[in-house]
């Protein structure tokens, strides 16, 4: 079974604080031209997104950078519903089933959210030593249904830069998580946009369970 973790991109959607909104014109259409078609502008960091380590720290990689592989693997997802704050003892709790892993993917429900003003506020995040945790266990990546893996209101991006400088990636913004099976692991894809010096993309994560 596939299992579908993106959002779809739309005009008015959910963004982050300060972010440009999502646009779409439609340029072309069958009655009056023949085809459809439809010019979209929106920041790279839009929707279900990834972020290349480019993103927060310099001379790093971006994503056009890295070989495709670096966006698939074997995946784990880890329920954190009654967490405000994602611990190392969320992570030791999960050791084994995380040591499978490529990608963990941290379940914490806020994806019921999406599209209110609630969505960007007191949402789970690791803490300092937690994401310090991560970097040690040759993951790939980390995936949230949150929008950020900092507070919205954070000044220096802490946990971006903690993971980022690691090489690892950081997907936001999952969702259908729920659908996802705990303790066991499955397969992840995310393929973002190939584009020049991106320092990051919308994706399509799906999961293969």
């Amino acid at each position: 079974m596939i299992v579908d973790l993106t959002h779809t991109l739309h005009q008015g959607m959910t963004v982050f604080p300060g972010t440009p909104e999502l646009r779409v014109q439609q340029i072309a259409s069958i009655p009056f031209d023949g085809f459809n078609e439809k010019l979209i502008s929106f920041a790279t960091h839009t929707g279900t997104h990834m972020d290349a380590p480019n993103h927060i720290v310099p001379d790093t990689a971006t994503l056009d950078m890295l070989e495709p592989g670096k966006f698939m693997g074997k995946a784990c997802v880890i329920d954190c519903r009654n967490y405000h704050t994602i611990d190392t003892n969320v992570i030791s709790e999960n050791k084994e089933i995380i040591n499978k892993a490529d990608f963990v993917l941290f379940y914490t429900s806020w994806e019921n959210l999406w599209g209110t003003n609630q969505y960007l506020k007191d949402f789970p995040v690791l803490t300092k030593q937690a994401a310090s945790l991560l970097t040690s266990l040759n993951l790939k990546g980390i995936g949230l249904d949150t929008i950020s893996v900092d507070p919205v209101d954070s000044d220096d991006l802490t946990i971006h830069k903690i993971l980022l400088s690691a090489g690892m990636l950081i997907i936001e913004n999952l969702t259908n998580l729920s659908a996802l099976p705990l303790g066991k692991s499955f397969d992840f894809i995310a393929l973002p946009l190939k584009i020049k010096d991106a320092d990051g993309s919308p994706v399509r994560a799906l999961a293969i369970i």
